[in-house]
């Protein structure tokens, strides 16, 4: 089983290349949960800092506990335990070749590109750049600009 996760445009999660269904996670916080760990995957992110994160304003009685909650509905929704680690005091994305992110093929398209242009390469280094352009399913600049 592979699991492709895109944060480059609108968010997604997809299993063998079927896209999980938003409702699969049992709401949008665990969603938001997801993309903040796997935004930072390989690193532990501190429960404190998930609490702000997820609850701006006013965090719920228990954080911990609802926390907990919503990596168990990312884990039940990514059909993988093992990709959303418990560590001390928090959580992290794991580092997997069966779980692809977008982001993380887009920057390395992008420094091999960067490294054949440095060296002269410009026919390569184009066709790099246009790969990491394919990589990025959303629109490239969303938003209206000021």
């Amino acid at each position: 089983m592979t699991v492709e996760i895109r944060l480059l445009g609108r968010f997604s999660a997809r299993r063998d290349g079927a896209e999980i269904p938003p409702g699969s996670f049992g709401g949008r916080l665990a969603r938001t949960l997801l993309r903040i760990l796997v935004s930072r995957r390989g690193a532990f992110v501190s429960r404190e800092y998930l609490t702000e994160a997820l609850w701006p304003t006013a965090p719920p009685a228990n954080p911990a506990m609802n926390i907990n909650v919503l990596v168990q509905r990312a884990r039940r929704a990514l059909c993988d335990p093992g990709l959303v680690l418990t560590g001390p005091g928090g959580y992290s994305f794991a580092c997997t070749s069966s779980c692809r992110v977008d982001a993380e093929s887009f920057l390395q398209s992008v420094d091999t590109a960067r490294r054949l242009l440095t060296g002269g390469h410009v026919r390569e280094a184009l066709s790099a750049f246009r790969q990491a352009l394919d990589v990025w399913t959303g629109e490239l600049m969303s938003g209206q600009v000021s």
